[in-house]
């Protein structure tokens, strides 16, 4: 006896369901497994140090942009306050490189990355006229740290989270000359808005991406537990870990592999 096809409403309801189960899991990191959260953090990681020392190289080569644009005795004090921050981004690569995937460092690498030339930006603006600032190139900045955050597998959460601080550093800037007042203040607003839209769409896009991926090559498709290529790869990481904390003298943990031998299971494979 064949099965009854879903009718076009309990189809809707099946793409509504998995619509929100997937935003459940680009939502946040509180439904994602412990091996999940170590691959998204490498992925962090390694988009964290290239972002950062590419950052740092334009923060210096923007020098002679503002040589040209800047008046003297702004472009001083602009010229001596990039070195910090080209430092500050090369301090923040060599943290994630040090990393070693450890969630909660890389998630303190990629905010600094984030709010050194955020901060900057702000910094600059009030301190002068805000139109020689915006001549000079700088009010591309908020618009390209916005879009930025659609480079990153981040989760919307923090997306959103970075995106409404650099929002607020616009504003900020935005009352400061007086730009609120007019159309035009509120304008730009608005595009770095549209602009954060597209990138937490690009966020979710990439998180559920690396979640079908992981889930493929991790999960037996039909028992929906981890399959033997998970299992090589936990040894190794674990492994790989306490052969490093053998070296700097740390305590290690126990560590226990259980093995169950199901009889008849095969008759489950079969049918």
């Amino acid at each position: 006896m064949s099965a009854t096809q879903p009718s076009p409403f309990e189809q809707t309801l099946q793409r509504v369901q998995q619509l929100m189960y997937n935003l459940r899991d680009s939502a946040s990191s509180g439904h994602h497994s412990q091996d999940f959260v170590l691959i998204r953090s490498e992925y962090l990681r390694v988009r964290t140090m290239f972002v950062s020392a590419a950052f740092a190289l334009l923060a210096l080569a923007w020098i002679a942009v503002d040589y040209v644009l800047l008046p003297s005795e702004l472009f001083v004090s602009t010229a001596i306050s990039r070195v910090p921050m080209a430092v500050g981004l090369l301090l923040v690569r060599s943290w994630a490189a040090r990393s070693q995937n450890h969630p909660i460092q890389v998630r303190i690498a990629w905010f600094t990355l984030l709010m050194i030339p955020n901060l900057f930006y702000l910094a600059v603006a009030l301190s002068t006229d805000c139109h020689v600032v915006t001549q000079a190139g700088y009010g591309f900045a908020p618009l390209l740290l916005t879009a930025f955050l659609g480079v990153f597998p981040f989760t919307l959460l923090e997306s959103l989270s970075a995106g409404v601080l650099m929002l607020l550093t616009q504003a900020v800037v935005n009352y400061g000359s007086g730009q609120l007042e007019h159309l035009e203040g509120w304008q730009t607003l608005w595009l770095m808005s549209t602009v954060m839209l597209v990138s937490l769409w690009a966020n979710h896009s990439q998180v559920s991406m690396l979640l079908r991926l992981y889930r493929q090559a991790s999960l037996d498709p039909l028992t929906q537990l981890f399959n033997r290529r998970h299992l090589q790869a936990r040894i190794r990481a674990i492994t790989t870990r306490r052969q490093k904390l053998r070296i700097v003298g740390q305590s290690l943990e126990p560590v226990s592999l259980l093995m169950i031998d199901l009889d008849f299971f095969k008759r489950i494979n079969d049918t």
